[in-house]
């Protein structure tokens, strides 16, 4: 039979790995970008360090993040945050598909953009800390590296490459 292992060393396309790893969902991994759901600290930060907007960053810097992010999951369906909710927090989402909606004032939900592996959502909210412009919800099983604001400042007064990764 075939193994979780020799899977990723045959570079399956991203559809249909994902597709396969269903009935495992802490193994989804995506084969485009390299970007595994995080385990440890060590293996958070060179998943971290695999997003575009950390991939300047140096490994200390990636370490150090790491060690204030978690992994989150939410269920298909499941709400991540509501319009106008506190910006507290960033996602680096790692597996699944999230959508961003706005009510519209009659009612209607109006799709503004579909986010999935290898993307970012909120990173302007632990730069600005305003209340959030849209509504996410994961539209499959979904897992993200979330980073709070909190954290993401005091990582910032230690390490200026951070600030300036978010800068450019």
């Amino acid at each position: 039979s075939v193994t979780t292992a020799s899977l990723r060393r045959v570079g399956l396309s991203d559809s249909l790995w994902f597709e396969m790893s269903a009935a495992n969902e802490s193994d989804l991994w995506m084969t485009g970008r390299g970007v595994e759901p995080p385990t440890g600290t060590s293996g958070m930060s060179d998943r971290l360090g695999r997003f575009p907007i950390f991939s300047a960053l140096d490994q200390g810097t990636l370490r150090i993040l790491a060690g204030q992010a978690q992994s989150q999951r939410w269920p298909a369906g499941g709400l991540m945050f509501q319009r106008g909710d506190v910006g507290d927090h960033m996602f680096a989402i790692v597996a699944g598909r999230v959508r961003l909606t706005l009510t519209s004032t009659q009612g209607r939900e109006l799709l503004l953009r579909q986010l999935g592996p290898g993307d970012i959502l909120g990173e302007l909210a632990i730069i600005d800390a305003l209340p959030r412009s849209a509504r996410a919800s994961a539209v499959k099983p979904t897992t993200a590296i979330v980073l709070p604001r909190d954290r993401f400042l005091e990582v910032t007064t230690q390490r200026t490459d951070l600030g300036l990764a978010f800068a450019n």
